[in-house]
């Protein structure tokens, strides 16, 4: 009892510690997070010389939350679901186990979208906080997740640089000035897709992935994508991205994780980090002070790590006030040009520096010309490019005006935002293109830069149409109607235009109607109280499509709250075998807004579980066959509550279960062991075993009964015939009967054992030792066992063979493939992620030669 005690003890604190644990901080930037940090079993924080791999997971819109008593809706979904029902997150890759880390935050409700903040957050908390290696540091979410993952290393140069690999799933949104930031940054890709996901549309994956592949230099490594087939689905595709097994792919994703470590840009040289500074500073005396910034400066495959000014040249007076800060203060200046110049270093010791000049006079002289900067010469084989003008300045003053020309080429190209420093150049087709750039400072004199593209003869990528939306987006009841304009929309390859349109609503109350949805201008109808969103998507006569979204706003009129009305959804049946999800997305508020969600359980078997319960989108498990009563409540945001109720029908093909009771067979012993292990269920799962004698001498007792390997005693000689009854977890059952012979021991007989030879294929009286051999009982230790057990048998079998683990109700839950020289063999075999309970372990030689099955408690 007390080594049991004190099993069952290190059992609870080993599964206490490797939980998720709710947490909450106010990060650096002022933004509040709560989150869940989950740290695996053996983790201890004082050991900071062993460093672990880091997930960061982003969840989708339906869990966002306050990040305190909303926090479990986190669990809903992916990583943080797999880890709440009992994943360790540990995986072997190249014969090496490892354990992630993982933090899950959580959204707040008022944002529409996942924040870089966030992620910011979380990196923040993990320096302080976990023993983490910052070059296995990985980002993934599924749906606005998958949006947030691809945001957050697009949107700011550096941001790549950061992770080992980001996995983003269904991914509903992307930074497309910034994809090339990824394959500068040699970030490894791995993107997952339905095909026919019904609320963020494939394309906005593969439209990710194009802009990465057009990037000069190639990606280096590729980017990775599954597709999933249509009718796998749709949208809720991430159960088999983020599956643990080898189901769906070999290796799953968090093997291939593993696999990826930062700071490679194809040869595994770390890269030098960036230096960004302002443009160079004109003073005029008595002003003899300025600020010296390179906070804009990155890594692409870590962190900036230490900055360090001093002064080049000019007078000597310059005082220095932070040599090391990202900004520093300069003081003490006087009339001269001073040179001042920042050395970099990045938190692998490369190294990079950066100069700017500081003008300072005692009057304002004549008026000096800007500098005007077009930038650098390139090839592309896209149809729509992007210059910039950003690095034009002026020494005395500051530009004024920016204006784009084409100058040279041919007469395709359409210049987008001309009189800004960034402008888009688009529908160009195979050629030479020069344009100019002129720049005007403040007091009027200009200057101007000439940029050379030359668009290759390769084919030529089609790219997304820009979709523009115009009209009314708030109004308020009475009135019910606005107009909602696409006309601006155009499309960005070279001879293309805009051929079709075609209007939808992406979330809100289910009363608009479109005027004609596939106009350019359309009326929407029916409107009530409430926030919608409205998504246009273009298609040009190429065939390339983009789409983008408008929120319209509804206020109600005054007078009394109307209660809301609840949609629990159409009434269902499914055929999964032990979970549903539900969706209450068709409710709304008609003066209002919905302010919570309550999903609870009517009528119907007591087994289930709800999972984010208080949102929009439920889970249901551990489901069995039968009829489901769920209620959806919902409450305004004035306190009018209403319901609606779905009913859900969990039930199979019909089909019984089939029970197989093992061949015929003949012992000399009195006892033998009966094997049910053949049976099985062809749309379920069996629930129950019952083993029962039919004829033969009323000797025998059956011990076990009631499970999958009986064992019978008190057997005498004679003719027994034994029964076993399974029952399916629709309540069909099957019988089947096995006829057991028991002679006098012999000679001869007496090395068969207690095994039913029948089921081995061989022949008794043969009298082969090595048959007999095989029939051998192998023995467990230790038993009960909580993370291994060691299995000893003696033979001379060569060749392979396998260990099968069966649970109480006869399902195979793992196996252990091997092979053999003749002699003792101890294996031994790892149950560590076993859940705790009575198993079976069957030897299988290579044959299909089967040994006594022997039975072991895992603690």
């Amino acid at each position: 009892m007390r080594s049991f005690l004190l099993g069952l003890l290190v059992l609870i604190s080993a599964s206490s510690f490797a939980q998720q644990v709710a947490k909450s901080m106010t990060s650096s930037a002022g933004l509040f997070v709560g989150f869940y940090d989950f740290r695996p079993p053996g983790y201890v924080a004082s050991n900071t010389t062993k460093k672990y791999p880091l997930i960061i997971f982003l969840h989708g819109i339906g869990e966002r939350g306050n990040g305190t008593t909303d926090l479990p809706n986190v669990c809903a979904n992916g990583i943080p679901r797999n880890i709440k029902w009992g994943s360790t997150m540990t995986y072997t890759v190249n014969g090496v186990t490892e354990s992630f880390l993982v933090l899950s935050p959580q959204l707040d409700t008022k944002y529409g979208g996942w924040v870089n903040g966030y992620v910011d957050a979380m990196l923040e908390y993990a320096k302080a906080n976990l023993n983490y290696d910052p070059d296995r540091v990985y980002l993934t979410g599924l749906s606005a997740g998958g949006g947030g993952t691809w945001d957050y290393v697009s949107n700011k140069a550096g941001n790549a640089g950061i992770f080992a690999a980001i996995a983003p799933v269904c991914g509903s949104s992307y930074t497309a000035y910034g994809m090339c930031y990824i394959a500068q940054a040699h970030l490894p890709v791995w993107a997952f897709h339905a095909v026919d996901d019904g609320t963020v549309p494939v394309s906005m994956t593969q439209n990710a992935l194009a802009l990465i592949n057009k990037c000069s230099p190639a990606p280096n490594p590729a980017p990775k994508v599954t597709y999933y087939a249509a009718g796998l689905g749709g949208h809720g595709i991430w159960y088999m991205s983020y599956d643990e097994t080898h189901t769906y792919a070999n290796p799953n994703l968090y093997e291939w994780f593993l696999s990826k470590r930062r700071s490679t840009n194809g040869n595994g040289v770390n890269q030098a980090p960036v230096v960004q500074l302002t443009n160079d500073i004109s003073l005029v005396l008595p002003t003899n002070s300025t600020t010296l910034d390179a906070s804009k400066s990155y890594d692409f495959d870590g962190t900036v790590a230490s900055y360090s000014w001093t002064q080049v040249s000019g007078p000597s007076t310059a005082a220095i006030a932070s040599a090391t800060s990202a900004t520093t203060k300069v003081s003490n200046m006087v009339e001269g040009t001073y040179v001042f110049q920042v050395k970099i270093t990045d938190d692998k010791g490369a190294s990079s520096t950066g100069q700017l000049k500081v003008l300072v006079q005692t009057t304002y002289g004549a008026d000096l010309a800007p500098i005007c900067k077009a930038g650098d010469d390139f090839t592309s084989a896209n149809s729509t490019v992007y210059l910039s003008g950003a690095g034009s300045y002026d020494p005395d003053g500051k530009i004024a005006t920016y204006q784009w020309y084409q100058i040279a080429g041919p007469a395709t190209a359409t210049i987008i935002d001309g009189t800004t420093p960034f402008p888009t150049i688009s529908k160009l087709v195979t050629g030479n293109y020069k344009f100019r750039l002129v720049v005007t400072d403040n007091l009027g004199k200009p200057a101007d830069d000439t940029v050379a593209v030359s668009i290759s003869t390769g084919s030529v990528v089609l790219v997304p149409p820009v979709v523009k939306i115009t009209g009314t987006t708030t109004i308020t009841l009475p009135t019910n109607t606005t107009t909602l304009d696409g006309s601006s929309s155009i499309s960005s390859n070279a001879n293309g235009t805009i051929s079709s349109y075609q209007w939808s609503e992406v979330s809100g109350p289910n009363t608009a109607t479109f005027g004609t949805a596939t106009a350019k201008a359309t009326t929407v109808n029916g409107l009530v109280a409430g926030t919608y969103s409205f998504q246009l998507k273009v298609t040009d006569n190429l065939g390339s499509t983009g789409t983008t979204a408008v929120s319209v706003t509804v206020k109600a009129s005054t007078g009394s709250n109307k209660a809301p009305i609840a949609n629990a959804g159409a009434d269902f049946t499914t055929q999964y075998k032990d979970y549903a999800y539900l969706s209450g997305g068709a409710s709304y508020d008609p003066d209002g807004s919905i302010a919570t969600w309550a999903w609870t359980q009517i009528s119907g078997p007591n087994t289930t579980k709800i999972v984010a319960g208080n949102s929009m989108f439920p889970t249901i498990n551990n489901m069995v066959a039968g009829t489901y009563t769920f209620r959806l409540t919902v409450t305004d945001n004035l306190g009018a509550t209403a319901y609606d109720d779905v009913n859900v029908s969990l039930g199979s093909t019909g089909k019984p279960p089939v029970a197989n009771a093992g061949n015929d067979f003949s012992t000399s012993n009195n006892y033998a062991y009966l094997s049910g292990g053949a049976s099985y269920d062809p749309d379920g799962s069996i629930t129950g075993w019952a083993w029962s004698q039919v004829s033969g001498p009323n000797t025998a007792s059956i011990l076990s009964g009631n499970s999958m390997f009986p064992t019978v005693q008190s057997l005498v000689a004679g003719t027994y015939t034994f029964r076993v009854k399974v029952t399916d977890n629709s309540g069909q059952s099957a019988t089947d009967d096995v006829v057991l012979t028991v002679t006098a021991k012999t000679a001869t007989t007496a090395l068969a054992g207690t095994v039913n030879t029948q089921a081995l294929g061989v022949d008794v009286n043969a009298g082969s030792t090595k048959v007999n051999d095989l029939a051998k009982e192998p023995s467990i230790y230790p038993n009960p066992a909580t993370n291994q057990i060691t299995v000893t048998f003696t033979n001379d079998f060569v060749g392979n063979y396998k260990f099968l683990v069966y649970d109480v109700k006869g399902k195979i839950v793992t196996q252990y493939n091997y092979s053999k020289q003749a002699g003792q063999v101890q294996q031994k075999l790892d149950i560590s992620k076993l859940p705790a309970g009575m198993y079976y372990l069957e030897t299988i030689y290579e044959g299909n030669q089967k040994a006594v099955s022997k039975k072991f408690v895992k603690l």
